[in-house]
C-alpha cells in the first residue's frame, strides 16, 4: 500500500498540542481492566435487579477488591432504589472519549479527586469534562462524567459507582449521580479509563451519545475460570468482527471491540478466529446490540498444535524456513488459552526468536510516537529487515502505512493555522483515511487511523476551549 502524502490533510485542532505532564497512552486501545469495567456496568444496566443482590451483603465478596464498604449504608434502601431502575441498552467503548477519561485519571493522580482541571496544575487538559471530550475528538453533545481516584480495584470502583456512598440520605450521595449516570439510556458510548498508581486504580467514566444509526460492542474471550463471564487474562484479540451491512472490526488485544453500525435494519454479526465462526442475528431496532463469544478451547489447542507441527516439519533449524515457522509460531499463539505443557514447548522453541520480534516491534511504536521521519525510517528499516519472507512482514509494512498518514495529517497541520481548510477538504480527507483503513488488518492500526478519521470528522471549531 502507497499513501500520497501530497493530498492528506490535517484537520486536527491546532489547539490540542498538550503539555509534557499531559497523559499520552502507549496504546490506544483498552486494557483488560477497562473492558472488565464496562462489562461489569453493562451487566448492571441490562439487571440492575440482579447487580443490587450481587453488590449488597450476601452476594458477590466486595470485600475481594481490597477495600471495605462504608458501614453506614442502609443496604435495604439501596436495594429497593436499585431494583426500581429501569435496564438500558448496552454501552460501547469509544476509543476518543477513552482518551479523555485517562487524561482525567491521570490529572486526578497528579492532583485531587476532581471533575474541574485546573490550568495551573499539572496534566491539565480542560476545565471540564465536555471539553476534555471535545479535545480528545469526540463530537459535541451530551456529555456525562464519574471519577474515582483511589479505587481499590475494577470490582470496588463499579461497587462504588453504583451504591455511590457518602453524605446523604442511607449513606448515599444525595443525588446518586454516578449510579445515574451509569443507568442512563441516553447515552451510548462510554471511555473508561482505569490508570494504576501505588496498588490503586485512578478511574474515570466519560459518557456520550454520538448521532451514529447503532453501535455494537462486546467481547470475545476464553472462559479458563468457567464463570460464563469475561475476566481479566481471557480476551481473545485480532478476531475479525462482521455484520451484515459490511462494517467490520477486530477485537483489541484485550478481547473488546466496538463497531459502527450503517442502519437500523435487522442484523446479523460474525466472529471469526482461526478459521471457527460464530454468528448472532439481531432484530431491527436503534439501541446498541451486545454481541460476545466465548470460544471454544478446543480451537486454541488446534491452532498451536498446527502451528507446532509446521515448525517440527523443518528439520534444519539454521534455515530460513525454519525461522519462518517459529516467527508464525509466536504470532499465532499470542492471546490464546493453552495447556501448560504446550504453551512450555512454545516458549522453549521462541525464546530467543520471539522477544527478539517484540522488542523490535516495540521499537517501532516508540519511533511512530514521536515521529521524526528520518529516525522512524531508520528504525524500520533496521527492525523489518529480518522479517522479510515471514508472516510479520505485514505488520512492518502496516506500520510503514500508519506512520504515513499521521505525517500526512501532521504535515497540513502546519499549513492550518495559515490557510482554515475547507469542509471538502475535510471530506476529502476522512474518505482517504477510510479507504487505507479498509487495507489494514493489524487491529492495532487500524485502531489508529480510526482515531484520525473521528478527529477530522469533526469540525475544527469544536475543539477550541
Amino acid at each position: 500500500m502507497r499513501v500520497h502524502l501530497g493530498i492528506l490533510f490535517c484537520l486536527l485542532s491546532t489547539f490540542a498540542a498538550f503539555a509534557a505532564d499531559v497523559y499520552q497512552a502507549a496504546d490506544r486501545e483498552p486494557s483488560a481492566e477497562e473492558v472488565l469495567i464496562l462489562e461489569y456496568m453493562n451487566r448492571f444496566r441490562a439487571d440492575p435487579v440482579a447487580e443490587a443482590d450481587r453488590l449488597a451483603p450476601g452476594g458477590e465478596k466486595i470485600a475481594a477488591a481490597r477495600m471495605s464498604v462504608p458501614g453506614n449504608i442502609d443496604w435495604e434502601m439501596f436495594k429497593k432504589e436499585v431494583k426500581a431502575l429501569k435496564s438500558a441498552p448496552p454501552l460501547v467503548m469509544n476509543l476518543n472519549l477513552l482518551d479523555a477519561a485517562r487524561k482525567h485519571s491521570h490529572y486526578m493522580i497528579l492532583n485531587e479527586l476532581t471533575h474541574v482541571e485546573d490550568p495551573s496544575k499539572p496534566g491539565f487538559t480542560a476545565k471540564d469534562p465536555g471539553e476534555r471530550c471535545k479535545l480528545a475528538g469526540y463530537p459535541p453533545g451530551m456529555y456525562g462524567e464519574n471519577a474515582f481516584r483511589d479505587a481499590g480495584s475494577v470490582m470496588y470502583s463499579h461497587a462504588g459507582f453504583i451504591i455511590d456512598w457518602g453524605e446523604g440520605p442511607g449513606g448515599m450521595q444525595p443525588t446518586r449521580g454516578h449510579r445515574a449516570n451509569m443507568i442512563n439510556r441516553e447515552f451510548r458510548e462510554i471511555g473508561a479509563g482505569a490508570l494504576p498508581h501505588n496498588n490503586r486504580l485512578s478511574v474515570t467514566h466519560n459518557f456520550g451519545a454520538r448521532n451514529v444509526p447503532r453501535l455494537a460492542g462486546g467481547v470475545v474471550y476464553f472462559d479458563k475460570n468457567g464463570n460464563n463471564f469475561y475476566d481479566i487474562g481471557e480476551g481473545v484479540g485480532g478476531v475479525t468482527i462482521t455484520a451484515a451491512d459490511g462494517s467490520t472490526t477486530s477485537t483489541w488485544k484485550s478481547g473488546g471491540f466496538a463497531l459502527d453500525l450503517k442502519g437500523t435494519a435487522a442484523t446479523t454479526l460474525t466472529a471469526e478466529f482461526q478459521g471457527q465462526k460464530y454468528t448472532k442475528t439481531f432484530e431491527a431496532g436503534k439501541d446498541n446490540i451486545k454481541f460476545d463469544w466465548i470460544v471454544p478451547e478446543k480451537v486454541a489447542l488446534d491452532r498451536a498444535d498446527q502451528l507446532l507441527a509446521a515448525v517440527d516439519k523443518v528439520k534444519d533449524t539454521s534455515t530460513p524456513a525454519y525461522f519462518r515457522a517459529v516467527v508464525a509460531l509466536h504470532l499465532g499463539v499470542r492471546g490464546l488459552s493453552l495447556s501448560s505443557d504446550r504453551q512450555k514447548r512454545i516458549d522453549d522453541l521462541t525464546k530467543t526468536i520471539g522477544p527478539e520480534l517484540d522488542t523490535r516491534q516495540k521499537n517501532v511504536l516508540e519511533a511512530m510516537e514521536n515521529m521524526d521521519p528520518q529516525k522512524f525510517q531508520k528504525v524500520l528499516g533496521e527492525s523489518r529487515k529480518p522479517y522479510n519472507g515471514t508472516v510479520a512482514e505485514t505488520w512492518f509494512k502496516e506500520a510503514e502505512v500508519t506512520a504515513n498518514m499521521k505525517l500526512g495529517v501532521a504535515n497540513f497541520q502546519k499549513q492550518a493555522a495559515v490557510a482554515k481548510p475547507s469542509p471538502q477538504d475535510r471530506k476529502t480527507l476522512a474518505s482517504q483515511l477510510e479507504a487505507m483503513e479498509k487495507q489494514l488488518t493489524t487491529p492495532q492500526f487500524k485502531q489508529e487511523v480510526a482515531a484520525l478519521i473521528s478527529k477530522v470528522k469533526t469540525s475544527p471549531e469544536s475543539l477550541k476551549r
